[in-house]
């Protein structure tokens, strides 16, 4: 907290059946410093998406939907390309879905139906199954599809088949019932500088099921709890897709990553909004979970994780990184790469000095290549993240590039 200038963080730690820590540090907020505790609600954005699938597989469970029929047999007036879709596409982000923020928008009800119904073909960028590209408009989808099939609106169904029966008793998707018990602010700022209030909260009907609950550290802890040990929730937990470019070799479940963090399996998600961090790890081979909530926006909560595994008596261990020679490109190929790429935000791939180059937000990095297909940004090759693919058009698709986790789709 002290390094991140956090005012306020919440930690769970779950062993098999039993909450062993729940614990608040700091302040709620730096305006009316009231203790966090671990009650006290946080927004956790994306991790959001976990509660999503899990809401899904308990109406598929009951026969109520299938995972695998067009989106359109529950949701009428979509975009034929849109309407084809599965749900088990829009849950592994392998639907070729564009993304876009779920920060600021609506606050009226009624839009979280309207809104999908409004989108065109230019939501889908990529034929479904060609990749993971993640997709906040691909779990609205999917949560609208529960509002349509259960005939009631989205936020109640999650919380009569997720929050009720796993007594998760003060979790909700509407601010005006959160600020009725114990809340956390949100707080941002430079990297390094002291934070400040945010205002207004992020709030958007439109994205519910992809990024709005408030919830707390033992609420969570609950669901970690019943992931661990509820069958019904496993199918959450099996690796649907590959995810490219993360840290560790990764794959995608429902509404959950899987991969190997520092040599233990871990199935995780995180959650990123206006003012808050939120992170869920549980750890399967260990009968473990760690749940961490900050009310300060890009905390990595990643050195409270490795503390865990020390106590654990698990030491974190990373993959050496590999020594990949940079592999010869001619001006022709590199002049075939070149584009503009679009998907949440567009990047640019050009080439100068002889060189191929990438522009995207955070400036520009020169590219070398390391395999087919395969490129990096990091001349040390000590970072996978700078890694991306880039694929050519085909005869179904438009030309892409991975990285992040996103699919960029090159324009004409």
């Amino acid at each position: 907290m002290a390094s991140t200038k956090t005012p306020g963080v919440a930690v769970a730690i779950v062993r098999g059946s039993d909450v062993v820590y729940a614990k608040g540090f700091g302040v709620s907020s730096l305006d009316a410093p009231i203790p966090v505790t671990a009650d006290t609600l946080f927004q956790i954005g994306s991790l959001t998406k976990v509660f999503t699938a899990a809401t899904i597989l308990s109406l598929a469970a009951q026969g109520k939907v299938r995972l695998d029929a067009p989106i359109g047999n529950y949701v009428s007036g979509l975009n034929p390309s849109i309407a084809r879709l599965t749900a088990s596409q829009l849950l592994s982000h392998t639907a070729g879905m564009k993304d876009e923020p779920a920060e600021y928008g609506s606050h009226d009800e009624r839009a979280f139906a309207e809104y999908p119904r409004s989108w065109t073909s230019a939501y889908a960028i990529l034929p479904a199954g060609t990749t993971f590209s993640y997709s906040n408009p691909g779990f609205t989808l999917a949560g609208l599809m529960v509002q349509e099939a259960a005939g009631a609106p989205f936020p109640q169904v999650v919380e009569e088949r997720v929050f009720t029966p796993l007594g998760m008793k003060h979790s909700t998707f509407r601010p005006t019932v959160a600020m009725t018990f114990p809340l956390a602010i949100g707080h941002r700022g430079a990297r390094g500088e002291a934070p400040a209030v945010v205002r207004p909260m992020a709030e958007d009907t439109r994205h519910w099921p992809a990024g709005y609950i408030y919830t707390s550290a033992n609420d969570l802890a609950r669901f970690a709890i019943a992931l661990l040990h509820d069958k019904a929730l496993h199918d959450l937990m099996a690796p649907r897709v590959e995810v490219p470019n993360e840290l560790e070799p990764a794959h995608y479940g429902y509404g959950l990553f899987l991969e190997t963090y520092r040599g233990i399996p871990t199935v995780w998600h995180g959650g990123d909004m206006p003012g808050f961090t939120a992170m869920m790890r549980v750890l399967p081979t260990e009968d473990a979970a760690l749940i961490v909530l900050a009310n300060r926006q890009a905390v990595r909560p990643d050195p409270i994780l490795d503390g865990l595994l020390e106590t654990l008596h698990r030491a974190p261990q990373s993959a050496a990184p590999h020594s990949q020679p940079a592999i010869p490109m001619t001006a022709a190929e590199m002049e075939r790469y070149a584009g503009r790429y679009v998907n949440r935000f567009p990047i640019e791939l050009f080439v100068r000095d002889g060189r191929l180059w990438v522009r995207r937000p955070d400036g520009e990095h020169a590219v070398e290549k390391i395999g087919e297909n395969r490129f990096t940004t990091d001349p040390a090759r000590t970072f996978r993240p700078a890694e991306l693919e880039i694929f050519p058009a085909t005869a179904q698709r438009s030309a892409y590039v991975n990285m992040f986790v996103w699919a960029f789709v090159k324009e004409p």
